[in-house]
């Protein structure tokens, strides 16, 4: 019989590997065409990496939103580079 410890522990890492897949999500929509220019976002995961790489393209990104959805976690909506919107969940 396994443990409960060993179920959580189970359950917490299938979740975290689902997450991981989730965040890592890149889906061009709209008028986007070009995912060379947008793969990087796949690899930026907090508030603060999302800021400075908005800050750092030329032009710089412009920040259209902060979604508050709990102490934790945010949605941010960017907009740029090349007339693309991008949404992140970061925490």
């Amino acid at each position: 019989m396994e443990s409960g410890r060993q179920k959580n522990g189970d359950a917490a890492h299938a979740a975290s590997e689902i997450l991981l897949v989730m965040a890592r999500e890149l889906r061009l929509v709209g008028g986007a065409r070009d995912a060379s220019a947008l793969a990087v976002a796949t690899r930026l995961d907090t508030l603060e990496q999302i800021l400075a790489w908005c800050h750092a393209q030329h032009p710089p990104c412009d920040v259209i939103d902060v979604i508050v959805q709990d102490e934790y976690t945010h949605d941010v909506v960017v907009r740029g580079p090349a007339s693309a919107y991008l949404c992140f969940d970061t925490t």
